[in-house]
């Protein structure tokens, strides 16, 4: 963040104002990147929501099966009806 070569890389007001549903996968014993640092991260993010697992360590989508959890989640909170009336 302190380069000035580029403009900023976030804003942090713009992104506490997204409307846009962000769900994510945070796996609690990641290898690699603290969840706590990640659920503090989402907490800063509008419209964010995560799910909060051990079942898989800093292993991406896992096959279909945490990309199937997320979509679910986004189907019951009503996340993707919204975005297909608004696109």
């Amino acid at each position: 963040m302190e380069d000035t070569e580029f403009d900023r890389v976030y804003d942090p007001v713009r992104l506490a104002e997204n409307e846009v549903p962000l769900h994510a996968a945070v796996y609690h014993d990641d290898l690699y990147v603290d969840s706590g640092l990640q659920l503090d991260t989402l907490s800063r993010v509008g419209a964010s929501h995560a799910w909060v697992t051990n079942e898989f360590e800093h292993d991406g989508l896992h096959g279909e099966r945490v990309f199937a959890h997320l979509f679910e989640e986004a189907l019951n909170r009503g996340d993707l009806e919204r975005a297909l009336r608004t696109a």
